[in-house]
C-alpha cells in the first residue's frame, strides 16, 4: 500500500462501501457552488428554481446527514485534534436541518404573516424546537461539552488567539440561528460552514491537515456569509438580525441568561422593531449601514488574517498518514489480543503466561 497516492486513501471502501456519502458530499458542494453564483448573479439563490428542484435540492443537504450515521465513530472526541464524534454528529445534523427548513419555509410561506406577534410566536417555536433537538442529542449522547468551543486547538497557539476565535466562532452561531428565520438565501448559505466543517474534520482524521487548517477552512467558510450581505440591498429586518445577533452574543456569553429566555426575547424586539421601521431603507441611512457592515466584515477577516498568519509559523505538520487498511490491522490485532486475554481469564489461567505461550508458538 504504500505506493498508493496518499489522497486516494480518502476513498476507502471500508467506510461508504457503494460511495454514496462521497457522492452526496460531493454534489452538496457543487450545488452550493451554484447557488452561490446564481445569488451573485441575480440576487436571488432560489428564482429561477421549480418548486420541485427547490424540495431535491434541500433534499440533498438533508440527506447527507442522513448517511452520516453509517458510519462508526469513536464515543469520545479527540482532544488533541479536530475529529468527528457522536455529539458533533448530531448537533451538526441539528443546526444544518435548523437553517435548510428555515430557508425551505421562509421561501414556502413567505417571510410576513398577518400580524408580527404571531410571526414572533412562530419564528421562536421554531428556534425552541431545534434547539431542544441539540439538547437531546447532547442528553442522548451522554456529553454535555460545548462541540465547538471545546474544539481542540493547536498546543502552540497563544490563549488570545484562542479567545478571539471562540469569539467569532459563537458571534457566527447567534448569526445563523436568528438568519434561519428571517433570510432564505443568508439561511441556506450558513449550512456551508455546518457541512464543509465536517468534511475538514475527516481531512485531518486521515492526517491531510493540521488543527489550524481546519479552524482556517473554518472561519473563512464562517465568514463567507457577511461577505453574501453584500450582494443584495440590506433592509430594515436583515439589518435588525445583524445587530441583534451580536447584542444577543455579548448578553450570553457576559450575563449568561438561559439560553430559551434570551431567544425568545431576541425574536420579539426583531419582529416589533421591524414592524416600526419602513422595509427599504434609503438614502443616508442605508450608505451608514452598508459601511459599519462593511467595516465589521472587514474587522473579522483582518483578525483572522493576523490569527492564521502569526500562528500558521508555529503549526506543527500532520502526522505520518496512516491509511485506513493500516488502521483496520492495528485494530484486528487489538480484537485477537483481548479474545486471548479474556480466553484466559475464563480458564482459570495467568494472562502473562498465555500471552508468552501465544508469542511462542507463532
Amino acid at each position: 500500500f504504500a505506493s498508493r497516492p496518499r489522497m486516494a486513501r480518502l476513498f476507502s471502501k471500508h467506510h461508504d462501501r457503494y460511495h454514496l456519502h462521497k457522492t452526496l458530499g460531493f454534489a452538496v458542494l457543487a450545488h452550493f457552488a451554484y447557488r452561490a453564483a446564481v445569488y451573485i448573479a441575480k440576487g436571488d439563490a432560489f428564482r429561477a428554481s421549480s418548486r420541485t428542484l427547490l424540495w431535491l435540492s434541500i433534499a440533498l443537504h438533508l440527506a447527507l446527514h442522513v448517511t452520516s450515521f453509517l458510519f462508526s465513530l469513536p464515543q469520545r472526541r479527540n482532544q488533541h485534534a479536530p475529529m468527528i464524534w457522536p455529539a458533533y454528529r448530531a448537533h451538526n445534523a441539528v443546526f444544518a436541518s435548523r437553517n435548510l427548513v428555515g430557508a425551505l419555509g421562509i421561501l414556502e410561506l413567505g417571510a410576513e404573516a398577518s400580524s408580527w406577534s404571531r410571526r414572533a410566536l412562530c419564528r421562536t417555536l421554531f428556534i425552541w424546537t431545534f434547539m431542544a433537538l441539540a439538547d437531546l442529542a447532547s442528553w442522548y449522547c451522554s456529553q454535555g461539552d460545548a462541540t465547538t468551543r471545546g474544539m481542540p486547538y493547536p498546543r502552540s497557539m497563544r490563549q488570545l488567539s484562542i479567545i478571539r476565535l471562540k469569539s467569532f466562532y459563537m458571534q457566527c452561531q447567534f448569526h445563523a440561528t436568528l438568519l434561519s428565520v428571517t433570510d432564505a438565501n443568508l439561511s441556506f448559505f450558513c449550512v456551508l460552514p455546518i457541512q464543509l466543517a465536517s468534511f475538514a474534520m475527516t481531512l485531518a482524521r486521515k492526517h491531510k491537515i493540521t488543527s489550524l487548517q481546519w479552524h482556517l477552512v473554518y472561519a473563512l467558510a464562517l465568514w463567507a456569509n457577511y461577505a453574501f450581505m453584500f450582494v443584495n440591498p440590506v433592509g430594515s429586518r436583515l439589518a435588525l438580525a445583524g445587530a441583534l445577533g451580536g447584542i444577543a452574543k455579548e448578553v450570553r456569553q457576559h450575563l449568561r441568561l438561559n439560553k430559551y429566555l434570551l431567544w425568545g426575547l431576541v425574536v420579539l424586539a426583531h419582529d416589533a422593531g421591524a414592524a416600526l421601521l419602513p422595509e427599504t431603507i434609503s438614502g443616508r441611512t442605508m450608505s451608514f449601514i452598508r459601511l459599519a457592515m462593511f467595516l465589521a466584515a472587514t474587522r473579522h477577516l483582518l483578525r483572522l488574517g493576523r490569527i492564521f498568519l502569526s500562528e500558521g509559523i508555529l503549526d506543527e505538520p500532520p502526522p505520518c498518514d496512516q491509511g485506513d487498511e493500516d488502521l483496520d490491522a492495528r485494530a484486528a490485532v487489538y480484537r485477537v489480543n483481548a479474545d486471548d486475554h479474556r480466553a484466559s481469564v475464563l480458564n482459570g489461567h495467568n494472562p502473562a503466561v498465555a500471552t508468552e505461550d501465544r508469542r511462542k508458538r507463532d
